[in-house]
């Protein structure tokens, strides 16, 4: 999602998002490969690798998450998603071994739930805040 210009709107300034077509095919894909439908999942990701000249690839049950992984890096490369595709599809810790200098701690994973909702919500209390907060 990159930020486009923003506008006034009633008085309101919007910082909209934009995604580009090529991320959207890429996470139906996604979808549709979790869901087992990976005749279509295929179509899906080879609609973006068509547009560039690249070949066809095949979705299976044991390569989607590889193939999905390295063409969503490629496509989206400096757009800052592949912290977010690591954390989504599990794969954080293999992508951070492989940077020499990284660290991680455990609540560089998922955010903070923010007080202002423990605090509304007669559910939660500070013992339901995600770890390392």
């Amino acid at each position: 999602m990159s930020k486009a210009p923003p506008f006034v709107f009633c008085g309101h300034t919007i910082l909209p998002y934009v995604y580009r077509y090529a991320e959207v095919e890429l996470l139906y894909a996604e979808l549709l490969a979790r869901n087992g439908d990976f005749e279509t999942a295929s179509e899906y990701l080879n609609d973006v690798r068509d547009r560039v000249g690249l070949d066809s690839l095949n979705l299976t049950s044991d390569n989607f998450i590889e193939l999905l992984v390295e063409e969503r890096r490629v496509e989206l490369f400096a757009e800052g998603k592949r912290w977010y595709d690591a954390v989504r599809l599990e794969i954080l810790d293999e992508v951070v071994a492989n940077k020499s200098s990284s660290s991680l701690c455990e609540n560089r994973v998922i955010w903070p739930i923010p007080q202002d909702e423990i605090n509304a919500n007669q559910e939660l209390s500070q013992e339901n805040q995600n770890p390392g907060y």
